[in-house]
């Protein structure tokens, strides 16, 4: 008589992106899977980063961690190889919120502020999460009128970006850092009474723009992906903070 052959279920990639793979695990609906790649996208173009996607992975999750410790909310639940975590599924939000603690970019080119300028307070801003239209601003009536978010909702977004960059600027000063700008992405999960919102995503330096406190040498993906030998960039940041 012929064996019976059970079949292992197969996860189902639910998103391919530039810098990570999203799967659902098989006979889970509570949580997604996220691969990180070596690719990121830079000026349009995916470059390839050998070995980026495991630092990557590192940072990510010890930064989360590092955050619940301080009682903010995020998706991250485990680590579970080299290129994986398992993370917290979440309904998420299509608007990111850009923190920005010195004058880069655009508050140079188009406001005319001297770059490195240190705001009061730092200045925050939605962007659309569309890669393809390069993340454009949109404001917050545009956002409750799309029924992309409730006004609460607003308001707690940008009270949990202050905290998290609030927490974020003063870890990464203690490791010869200044957090210049960071991106926060946000979702919501039903707690069983109300829905909450959570960060999600990744901290790694594609969404953060870091700055060496004694030189200014600059530790974003534009920098990196321009230097040299750029996962040696990676390896040492990751060393610099702990994640290594």
């Amino acid at each position: 008589m012929e064996k019976i052959k059970h079949i292992k279920p197969q996860r189902q990639k639910i998103f391919d992106g530039s810098c990570k793979t999203v799967f659902q695990p098989p006979e889970d609906d509570s949580t997604l899977t996220l691969f990180f790649k070596d690719d990121v996208k830079h000026n349009g173009e995916i470059v390839n980063i050998s070995g980026k996607g495991v630092i990557n992975n590192s940072i990510s999750a010890f930064m989360f961690q590092k955050l619940d410790l301080v009682g903010i909310d995020n998706h991250f639940i485990e680590k579970t190889n080299m290129r994986e975590q398992i993370v917290q599924i979440l309904d998420i939000i299509p608007a990111s919120v850009k923190v920005t603690n010195l004058a880069i970019d655009s508050y140079v080119t188009s406001f005319g502020v001297q770059e490195g300028y240190v705001f009061n307070d730092p200045m925050i801003e939605f962007r659309v999460k569309n890669p393809a239209t390069q993340n454009p601003p949109v404001n917050e009536t545009q956002m409750v009128g799309f029924n992309w978010v409730m006004p609460h909702e607003v308001k707690e977004m940008k009270k949990i970006a202050r905290r998290a960059n609030d927490f974020l600027s003063g870890f990464f000063a203690g490791c010869g850092l200044r957090l210049v700008e960071c991106n926060f992405e946000f979702g919501r999960v039903f707690n069983g009474e109300d829905f909450i919102l959570m960060l999600a995503d990744e901290i790694t330096p594609e969404s953060c723009k870091l700055w060496d406190l004694e030189n200014n040498d600059k530790f974003d993906i534009g920098e990196i992906v321009k230097a040299k030998n750029p996962i040696e960039v990676y390896k040492q940041l990751a060393k610099r903070i702990g994640a290594a």
